[in-house]
């Protein structure tokens, strides 16, 4: 069974992503080997080097609450402002 996908929307926004993304990014969005499935450097050829994860959650100020999650290399951020967190002791 052969299915594609249509990265038709996805290629229309790039052109707007170029003054956003830093340099290295961009380089990376606009190869067309990244969303290519034949291609050495498609996004689902991609591997873990290493993992190293810290996970937290807590009250954010001004409320809502903020997700962090560390790795090796990176961290992922989430604020949300639509729900509530408090903490409680123990």
């Amino acid at each position: 069974m052969w299915f594609s996908i249509d990265a038709g929307a996805y290629l229309a926004a790039l052109p707007g992503l170029k003054g956003v993304l830093p340099g290295g990014a961009w380089e990376f969005v606009s190869d067309a080997g990244h969303y290519s499935f034949s291609s050495d450097r498609c996004v689902k050829d991609l591997e873990l080097a290493e993992v190293s994860l810290l996970d937290e959650v807590r009250p954010a100020p001004g409320g809502g609450i903020v997700h962090e999650i560390e790795l090796t290399d990176a961290t992922i951020v989430v604020r949300c402002a639509d729900l509530v967190a408090v903490w409680q002791k123990g």
